[in-house]
């Protein structure tokens, strides 16, 4: 372990321990403490600060400049109150604050505000959890220069996080996130700090943000129905789902201020809880957040079923099968005849279920409709409804990410609605609305929606709004449902009218959200207790020769320790291809090098089979003495068995070992990673990144930074090449 790594430990360990400051928590403490004598953890909890960029922060909770705590908060706060003191007038140093339902977010948000507050900040916080859209409301409502919603939106439940929203309700641009970075950069997260006590009621600083914001959201959300008086049945059986976050009390309340009073909560995801019992992915574009609300609908004979994320900002749908119904999942075309939807790669499909799960009479029974389904049969009926009753603006604008589906475009067209495309993340569509704004054209903008899930098709908040999605559905539904349509039957007939076409969840959001994930999973799912990975000098770098062009990634990387690199790279360049970027993984076998195209799809196949099949079983395997490796190499330990014989450097399309030979080479002497491949460990732990020094086992970290930090120009190249 480095010295500065070490010692940066042992002041936390001092600095952490006083019971008496502000920002004292026990649980930092206590992990400290239980690291003591775990270098790995160390190391990983220290090697780095979290990382920061114009999603906020996001992390898994625990102890370490690494980590969500409450330091980091209390150093980000201080960062951000920083820049709004030096790019705001002071009567408008004033900032909003909201938090989820998540570990610990509501003691990171009082964090955050008595940070504010100590630096003369007015502070402005809801009294109670409250979603990201209501966060976007009240910065723009209360005139604030900035706000923060504390979560991490729906991932598992040892991540937090922190957003970052601007004046105009936008997350921040790139340009603000690089100089709150730089200021945060600059400060000592123990000595220039500034921090008191969070005390709203007592607190001149701190106050609650009334209850007339929230109302007045609600007000704005149910102003977006597009029903213009048209008579529907509101008694339609609903069933829904805030999966244990902050959804339950805004979704009930506008839609039953709506008329929409027959719901049917579940009950086990009702209340607000962190943990996520029985949902650990807590994503409603995924089947398993769903399917406790579909056995629900099928108990309650339900029509429709609706689920929102934890923080609010996204809805999953799932509707009831009928016998007009004629779309079904399977191959299809772009032919106006095709017999089905080519739904390949759609994460919610009957077709994507997992393996040996077995089929439920709520699964049976109940369809659920991808982000892109539902966006288009949203714009289809707020376009319609518009047109029918002379409501459709002169100038009407649709927005979209770059990575929806193109038929959202066709759609759009034949109603005379304009399309603007824009990149991957929703703060581009609020971005439009606020270029549309300042030309006093708001009431153009009729919708925005990308296929994550996410929608708005008001101009009262700048991010993606579940509330009045929830709302619009809801609406959409009975409307069809009064007049003898499914939601299905009207989906069928668009595909019929615009083509069959491949409906795919994949985007550059999702790959570096998946990404993020994978590499925690992987970090936490050390068992032995030995460094994770470490790989023979890679070098990994952005832009040719030049950081500044982001089109062009070369990774030459070891085959090294651990099915962590196999699994890491390989996915590694697919993600990179599918981006459209020129992208090669060199591997070292045993000296010399192997470009990957040599494995092709048979290895790919091979590593998902390993982590579905493999590394289960290899759990309870124990782990035999290395042994010397003696082939080429130029190792100075033991490091594992020569599997040199495993390529076929004749055959160069396939690779000859097997799941026999991986777990026989399990047993045989596996060096110091997670169970999986070692071959050949070179002794070289450090590599050179940009300009940084950083050791090899968080090749993938940095990675991930990049992705991060140059999203807006990768995005719009992924799922493009």
């Amino acid at each position: 372990m480095k010295a500065e790594i070490r010692k940066e430990y042992h002041r936390w360990v001092e600095q952490c321990s006083n019971a008496e400051t502000a920002l004292y928590d026990a649980d930092v403490t206590a992990e400290l403490k239980a690291m003591a004598a775990d270098e790995a953890k160390i190391e990983d909890a220290f090697y780095r600060d979290l990382a920061f960029g114009t999603g906020g922060l996001r992390g898994v909770i625990g102890a370490g400049t690494n980590r969500m705590n409450v330091y980091t908060v209390a150093k980000a706060s201080q960062g951000l109150a920083d820049y709004v003191k030096k790019n705001f007038a002071q009567e408008d140093w004033k900032i909003a604050v909201s938090y989820d339902s998540r570990i610990k977010s509501d003691r990171f948000a009082q964090v955050a505000s008595g940070v504010f507050a100590a630096t003369g900040i007015q502070v402005w916080i809801y009294p109670e959890l409250m979603p990201t859209p209501c966060l976007s409301y009240a910065v723009r409502a209360l005139g604030c220069a900035a706000g923060i919603m504390v979560t991490a939106s729906h991932n598992p439940s040892k991540y937090n996080g922190y957003k970052v929203y601007g004046a105009d309700g936008c997350q921040i641009t790139t340009e603000a996130a690089a100089e709150i970075l730089a200021g945060i950069e600059r400060l000592d997260i123990f000595n220039d700090i500034q921090v008191t006590e969070f005390a709203a009621e007592s607190s001149s600083d701190i106050s609650y943000i009334p209850a007339e914001v929230y109302t007045a959201f609600v007000k704005e959300v149910k102003k977006q129905s597009v029903l213009f008086g048209d008579e529907i049945d509101r008694n339609v059986s609903i069933v829904y789902s805030p999966l244990n976050g902050t959804g339950l009390k805004p979704v009930l309340r506008t839609l039953k201020e709506s008329g929409f009073t027959n719901i049917t909560v579940v009950a086990e995801q009702e209340q607000p809880d962190g943990h996520f019992p029985t949902c650990p992915y807590p994503n409603p574009e995924i089947r398993e957040a769903m399917a406790l609300g579909m056995e629900y609908a099928a108990k309650c004979n339900a029509d429709l079923l609706l689920a929102t994320d934890p923080d609010c900002d996204r809805v999953g749908i799932a509707v009831k099968k009928t016998a007009t119904a004629a779309i079904s999942k399977g191959a299809g075309n772009n032919n106006a005849d095709a017999p089905a939807l080519l739904d390949a790669g759609n994460k919610n499909t009957d077709a994507m279920a997992p393996e040996g799960t077995e089929s439920t009479e709520a699964a049976s029974q109940y369809v659920l409709l991808s982000g892109n389904e539902t966006g288009m049969l949203l714009l289809d009926f707020i376009c319609s409804q518009r047109i029918r009753h002379g409501q459709m603006p002169e100038n009407p604008v649709l927005v979209k990410t770059i990575v929806t589906i193109d038929m959202a475009e066709r759609i759009a067209k034949k109603y005379g609605v304009r399309t603007v495309n824009v990149l991957t993340g929703f703060k581009f569509i609020g971005e439009q609305i606020g270029l549309l704004e300042k030309q006093g054209r708001t009431e153009d903008y009729i919708l925005g929606f990308e296929e994550s899930y996410g929608y708005l098709s008001g101009s009262y908040v700048r991010d993606k709004d579940a509330v009045d999605a929830s709302l619009l559905i809801c609406e959409m539904f009975a409307y069809y449902r009064t007049r003898g349509i499914s939601l299905l039957d009207r989906l069928e007939e668009l595909y019929r009218e615009f083509g069959y076409c491949l409906n795919t969840l994949y985007s550059y959001e999702e790959m570096v959200e998946a990404y993020e994930t994978d590499i925690a999973s992987i970090l936490e799912g050390d068992k032995y207790g030995n460094n994770i990975v470490s790989l023979y000098n890679p070098l990994n770098y952005i832009g040719a020769e030049d950081t500044d062009d982001a089109t062009w990634v070369r990774i030459v990387m070891g085959a090294s320790e651990g099915d962590m690199s196999m699994f890491t790279s390989l996915n590694l360049q697919i993600a990179m291809l599918n981006a459209g970027i020129d992208a090669e993984i060199e591997w070292q076998w045993n000296g010399g090098h192997v470009p990957s195209e040599i494995f092709g799809n048979s290895l790919a196949l091979y590593v998902d089979q390993m982590y579905g099949e493999y590394v289960e079983g290899a759990a309870a395997i124990e782990k035999a003495a290395a042994e010397t490796q003696t082939t080429n190499g130029t190792a100075t330990e033991a490091t594992g068995t020569d599997i040199s014989s495993w390529v076929n450097y004749e055959d160069i399309t396939s690779v000859s070992f097997s799941l026999a030979d991986a777990v026989a080479y399990r047993t045989t002497g596996a060096s110091k990673a997670i169970p999986g491949f070692d071959v050949i460990d070179y002794g070289q732990e450090d590599y050179v990144f940009g300009n940084t020094e950083q050791d090899a086992r968080h090749w993938n970290t940095f990675l991930l930074e990049i992705f991060q930090t140059y999203a807006d120009v990768l995005s719009p190249l992924f799922n493009q090449g």
